[in-house]
């Protein structure tokens, strides 16, 4: 049996192991386009901002491959996937035979038309150790750095730059910055929190335009012709699964692949695991696109498995967001900016403290989560929403700074603790 994994990070990672696990003597190929030994992504900002070196940002021991007995063809790109004669076709003209993939490609970065924006000259992107260098070597000696997107990546790369001592912008097209993961209250919360450390943050807005002085940015400008001088320009927008060399492939697309509860597509032994799949949600009826590090790395160990022959159910894909402003930490988790008739919405908030909890309820099932610098009980929300647990019993409980397993139901609780392993 020869396995083909395209993609080195937290997928495809899963779907290796889970290979070895049950199947010890098949071939597996690794391929990926990042020259890096597997690392982790979330640790990029840190790595910008000084606090974490290169030998700590690998995901696995550097004998990994060696050791799972894997050919790793690193630095190389694959442009397509002819899914009828099992193979896949290389930039550089190779063709590698499969028994069966796994696409685990991730997403690629979303940048919107600018004008005079180009990539590597003008601005950065800003989603792998790569970029997380190039930026870093941009930065040096530099005084004010816009950053464009104030979701995940714009405000993790905020961060690196500030712990830099330089001056940052965050221009958001939103409301506030996270305004994807949190409500209104909550994302105007950590835009304070981002201002209390001198992040500037401009919302409602968007930039036009990238203005230089030779081959030196001097300034930016926004859409009400505001201008903006900086010596740096990072786009953070977000990203999109890199789904490109499926195209004629056969394999079904939608805004990811398209894939079932193992992680299989339409084509015989094509798999497909992490940003770049779109798979079953934990909360709602249609397949969603949900880029996270947990999700991918449970992707592909299902994924793995399956392609292994040992059969296993992926119980589905949940947003889960945890990042943490000025000393402010946030988690949110599901459906937490839901809203409708059939949506019950329990909040809590202590501006002086800077605590706020907002717990969404659908038939008495938690099913979303916001809190804010109250996160210690977060856990406890997330295995609620996961395992779809009535609360009517406990629920005015939920937005209480007390609430744990204690107000719980005493069978329920003596599930859930024997569920972890907790003997009582």
């Amino acid at each position: 049996m020869k396995y083909v994994l395209i993609g080195n990070s937290a997928a495809g990672v899963g779907a290796l192991e889970a290979i070895r696990k049950y199947d010890t003597a098949g071939e597996i190929v690794l391929i990926s386009d990042e020259t890096h030994h597997t690392y982790s992504r979330p640790l990029i900002s840190y790595y910008l901002g000084g606090k974490v070196g290169e030998d700590r940002m690998y995901y696995r021991p550097l004998d990994f491959y060696t050791k799972n007995r894997v050919t790793p063809m690193l630095g190389t790109r694959v442009v397509a996937v002819d899914a009828k004669q099992r193979l896949v076709k290389t930039e550089k003209g190779d063709k590698i035979q499969y028994d069966r993939l796994l696409v685990a490609t991730g997403g690629v970065p979303f940048v919107p038309k600018i004008e005079n924006g180009v990539r590597g000259e003008t601005f950065y992107t800003f989603t792998t150790w790569d970029e997380a260098r190039e930026v870093k070597k941009a930065a040096e000696g530099i005084k004010h750095v816009v950053i464009v997107g104030g979701g995940l990546i714009g405000v993790k790369a905020a961060e690196g730059f500030s712990d830099l001592g330089i001056k940052v912008t965050i221009v958001e097209l939103a409301g506030g910055i996270l305004n994807v993961a949190l409500d209104e209250t909550a994302s105007a919360m950590m835009t304070e929190a981002a201002r209390g450390v001198g992040i500037e943050v401009l919302a409602g807005t968007t930039l036009t335009k990238i203005e230089t002085s030779g081959k030196k940015v001097t300034g930016v400008v926004l859409k009400d012709g505001a201008k903006i001088g900086c010596d740096l320009v990072v786009v953070a927008i977000g990203v999109v699964p890199n789904t490109g060399l499926l195209k004629d492939s056969g394999v079904a697309l939608n805004r990811g692949v398209l894939v079932d509860n193992q992680m299989a597509t339409n084509m015989p032994d094509v798999y497909a695991a992490g940003d770049v799949a779109e798979g079953p949600s934990v909360l709602e009826e249609a397949r969603r696109v949900v880029p996270i590090w947990p999700n991918a790395y449970r992707m592909g160990k299902v994924a793995g498995m399956n392609m292994a022959g040992k059969l296993d159910v992926y119980d589905g894909s949940m947003a889960m967001n945890s990042v943490e402003v000025n000393h402010l930490p946030i988690i949110s988790v599901g459906l937490s900016r839901a809203s409708g008739p059939e949506f019950e919405i329990m909040t809590r908030i202590d501006r002086t403290a800077r605590i706020y909890r907002k717990i969404i309820l659908r038939d008495d099932v938690v099913v979303g989560a916001i809190l804010v610098n109250s996160i210690d009980r977060a856990g406890i929300f997330t295995g609620l929403i996961r395992d779809k647990i009535n609360v009517q019993n406990f629920k005015q409980s939920l937005i209480e700074d007390k609430f744990g397993y204690i107000s719980m139901p005493r069978q329920l609780r003596r599930d859930r603790l024997e569920a972890m392993g907790v003997q009582q």
